[in-house]
């Protein structure tokens, strides 16, 4: 397993990007992403709110993640934390709308939702949640047995 230069995470065999900070392992994989927003420009890493390919002139680092240039992810990185990941947009609104049944708001984020990163063999869909309800998300979505122990 190698480390993220970056964060120092570990990465997996044949993963693309660290899923924790964003950057591209570009080396390992000799896989190059065009930059949504700058077409002509190769990707330095994935937002790891949206999982958007930003380039250097768009990446936005906060805490020594990369972001988008959209300033809600910003604020969503500020107040809001993961609570699960899962595999499908239509298995992730199940948990959105679950979570919503116990008075919870939630948002979900998928991997592809983009054009250059829709072909990746990952399916991420990230769930997230105020940090100050995630106690109470997470004993919902224990009761009614979607997930383990966090």
């Amino acid at each position: 397993m190698n480390a993220c230069k970056n964060c120092s995470a570990k990465l997996k065999v044949g993963e693309v990007f660290c899923s924790a900070c964003g950057l591209l392992t570009r080396e390992e994989n000799l896989i190059e992403f065009e930059c949504e927003r700058h077409p002509e420009r190769i990707a330095v890493g994935l937002c790891v709110i949206c999982g958007m390919p930003v380039c250097s002139e768009c990446e936005v680092k906060r805490n020594g993640k990369i972001l988008c240039t959209n300033p809600e992810h910003s604020l969503l990185l500020q107040d809001w934390c993961v609570i699960h990941q899962v595999d499908s947009e239509f298995e992730a609104e199940a948990f959105v709308r679950n979570l919503a049944d116990g008075g919870i708001e939630a948002q979900s984020f998928s991997l592809h939702d983009h054009t250059a990163t829709h072909w990746l063999k990952e399916n991420r869909v990230l769930l997230f949640v105020r940090k100050s309800e995630y106690e109470k998300a997470s004993a919902v979505l224990k009761e009614l047995n979607l997930i383990g122990s966090i």
